[in-house]
């Protein structure tokens, strides 16, 4: 008699924390499919410090190729291999440095996105320096609800110029951010558009990532901070990156909810 009645009790728990899932399930954000899960934004500084070469390849490597690469070809390999994983989406791009710019507004066409993308040098603003200050405007005018903001950067700057990067706007609060930190604290030499090595006092500069400037900017921004200094690690980074932001599709959700079913009709 015991017996049968711990089974029926344990049925009965079993029972009410299956139909308690299909609820969240169907009733909670889980299951819904909104315009605003797909809109994707990267943020990448085109100081000519992203110009630096310190970030390790390997042979065989998918870019093919060998020696070091350029912090902003990490940066532009870091984007390719996120959209690859995440595929359809409404993708955006901003670049700054000293000013700042909307270069590929949303868009679904990825193709395209990406053909933009390999275009993106330093050239493409004036200056060469790295002002945080210069993404006010742009956020603060953008009403646009993100699910993933991404911005990266080798954080060559000082950490006070993003101290007017206002978390609270609407386009930075809805978002999951991430700051990807490219470089080493090795460094390299940051060149200009042309390839000529930039010089302080005849003597060639070395810039390398700076940890507490990072540390302090992906604080302001309310960014998960990662850093990417060889390819084996980019790998890792972006690993981690599309894992965290993982959630269920609606046919998942749908899936979830019939093998619960199921499980139901089983105990019954």
């Amino acid at each position: 008699m015991k017996k049968n009645t711990y089974f029926t009790i344990l049925r009965i728990v079993a029972l009410i924390g299956a139909l308690a899932v299909i609820v969240l399930l169907l009733f909670s954000s889980l299951g819904q499919k909104t315009a605003y899960d797909n809109n994707i934004l990267f943020v990448v500084d085109l100081s000519y410090s992203m110009n630096a070469k310190d970030i390790t390849s390997v042979e065989g490597w998918r870019s093919k190729v060998e020696g070091k690469i350029s912090r902003l070809d990490a940066a532009k390999e870091i984007i390719k291999q996120i959209v690859e994983v995440w595929g359809e989406a409404n993708y955006g791009l901003v670049i700054f440095s000293q000013s700042a710019t909307q270069y590929v507004p949303l868009t679904a066409d990825t193709w395209t996105f990406m053909d933009y993308i390999k275009d993106v040098n330093t050239g493409l603003l004036p200056g060469g320096g790295t002002d945080w200050n210069s993404l006010q405007k742009i956020f603060s005018g953008d009403k646009t609800s993100y699910a993933k903001i991404i911005f990266i950067s080798d954080a060559e700057a000082l950490a006070s110029s993003a101290k007017y990067l206002v978390p609270g706007t609407k386009s930075l609060a809805t978002a999951k951010k991430y700051f990807i930190g490219v470089g080493t604290e090795e460094g390299g030499n940051p060149t200009l558009p042309n390839g000529t090595i930039m010089k302080m006092n005849w003597k060639n500069i070395i810039t390398s990532f700076d940890v507490q400037t990072a540390t302090t900017i992906s604080k302001v921004l309310n960014a998960k901070l990662f850093q990417v200094e060889n390819v084996n690690n980019m790998d890792s980074v972006i690993g981690q990156i599309v894992s965290s932001s993982r959630t269920f599709s609606h046919s998942e959700v749908q899936l979830l909810v019939v093998v619960l079913w199921v499980f139901i009709l089983l105990v019954l």
